[in-house]
């Protein structure tokens, strides 16, 4: 499941440690929000809900192939390709 919720600067790391707590990981930070994915069983992802509601759920998306527009502005293709260009450069 992914979600992606408000999340002011002095918030952050202890929506990054509710993550960890759960075994999640975050996905996409930016000024205002933060995204986080999290798997398991469906008491668990209440439970994640549950804890994240205080802080304004802004999406959730939870079965198969899914995706949140990252508010960071990051563009994941690019950060594949620079990937890519790198381990080439590293390899000569």
């Amino acid at each position: 499941m992914l979600i992606k919720c408000r999340c002011r600067p002095s918030e952050r790391k202890e929506l990054i440690d509710l993550a960890e707590i759960f075994h999640g990981n975050i996905c996409d930070v930016s000024r205002t929000t933060i995204t986080l994915e999290v798997q398991g069983k469906e008491m668990k992802m209440r439970a994640v809900q549950d804890l994240l509601e205080p802080y304004g759920i802004l999406e959730v998306a939870r079965t198969g192939r899914v995706a949140l527009s990252r508010d960071s502005g990051v563009n994941t293709e690019l950060l594949g390709r620079l990937r890519g260009a790198v381990g080439k450069v590293m390899l000569q």
